[in-house]
């Protein structure tokens, strides 16, 4: 799904991970999908999808099988399940870390961004570790993802979600609101 990070948030075919669509994007296909699998790009638009194919397809993913024309709507339209990945501000993550001790914040940045500062009580684990060693909390636990920008914790929250982890939320905008919130609260 190469949708935007709130527009996979709002609803998703279940399984799919959202590689949002930039320049960037096939470095982060190559860490989370394996290059033998077979791939149906949702997206926005024909000619976004027209777009993901071309650069996938130049980094080795030949088995694109397809892509939905009608996108999400279509799929809802048509009585198809979705699932949803919610979208936490930095304000409504607060809310909840001081009412629910056990919520569980998944950093997903590099060592160094880790370094320069995280959310106290908050698990380390950048994404390639995640992606390949998987995270020893049970899926019943309620987790959110952590990155920069919001972006590599939609890719983990994805992820997450589609191992079996039912309650997964991703911080929108990512350490950068979550600094900012904290400046003005």
């Amino acid at each position: 799904d190469i949708r935007d990070q709130a527009a996979f948030g709002a609803a998703f075919l279940p399984g799919a991970i959202n590689i949002g669509l930039r320049p960037n994007s096939v470095n982060w296909l190559g860490m989370v999908v394996d290059a033998a699998s077979e791939i149906i790009i949702v997206a926005d638009s024909d000619a976004d999808a027209r777009e993901a194919a071309y650069r996938f397809r130049r980094a080795g993913y030949d088995k694109l099988i397809g892509y939905l024309a009608d996108g999400v709507s279509g799929w809802a339209m048509r009585g198809k399940e979705l699932d949803h990945l919610p979208q936490l501000t930095a304000a409504s993550l607060m809310h909840v870390l001081a009412k629910y001790g056990d919520h569980v914040v998944l950093d997903v940045r590099t060592d160094d961004e880790w370094q320069a500062g995280h959310i106290e009580g908050a698990v380390h684990k950048p994404i390639s570790d995640l992606i390949h060693n998987g995270i020893d909390v049970g899926k019943q636990c309620h987790i959110t993802a952590v990155c920069g920008s919001g972006y590599r914790s939609n890719i983990a929250g994805s992820f997450l979600k589609s191992l079996g982890y039912e309650h997964v939320f991703s911080l929108i905008g990512g350490m950068t609101a979550w600094n900012a919130a904290r400046r003005t609260a």
